[in-house]
């Protein structure tokens, strides 16, 4: 990534109608921030992926993805997808991709946390689970890297819905 190192941005970096704010995770293909949309307060995730170390036609292949997703409750919904050009900041062409932001936390932090599911709790989950693997199914997709730390909790309510997340391999 362009930016390897920085755990922060600075807090008035804007990117079209979003301040973008503090890291919310790491990944292989990009860095998710949590943003917030100036004309009405509400929080996002974005998604920076830089076009440095991978293609444009990898990130629009996620995009694709994202997009034929549609909206479903246990699949983390894309709002839309900003592209940044280079300039004297950023020497690479970025994408942000505006994610629904779900505050609950990941399904792996929170096992780690509070310890084993109960049974009942378990079975709630891989059933949103399941639910959304027939959906992205239904819709032509296959996510191909389903594991905790791509399943998050709507809200850090107990029993909050699950989302499964990050399509950079779909």
């Amino acid at each position: 990534m362009g930016d390897r190192g920085q755990d922060t941005l600075r807090r008035d970096k804007k990117i079209g109608p979003y301040l973008v704010g503090t890291i919310l995770g790491k990944g292989g293909f990009g860095d998710v921030w949590l943003a917030i949309e100036v004309a009405t307060g509400k929080k996002v995730a974005v998604k920076k992926m830089s076009l440095e170390n991978q293609s444009r036609a990898m990130v629009e292949q996620e995009v694709s993805a994202l997009r034929r997703c549609g909206i479903h409750p246990n699949v983390g919904t894309l709002i839309e997808v900003l592209w940044v050009k280079p300039d004297a900041e950023n020497r690479n062409t970025e994408a942000y991709l505006v994610m629904e932001l779900a505050t609950g936390g990941g399904m792996f932090e929170r096992l780690v946390s509070e310890g084993a599911y109960t049974e009942k709790l378990a079975s709630a989950m891989m059933q949103q689970v399941a639910r959304a693997i027939y959906h992205l199914h239904s819709r032509g997709i296959i996510h191909r890297d389903i594991k905790p730390e791509n399943i998050v909790f709507q809200t850090a309510e107990p029993g909050s819905e699950v989302q499964v997340i990050d399509f950079g391999t779909a």
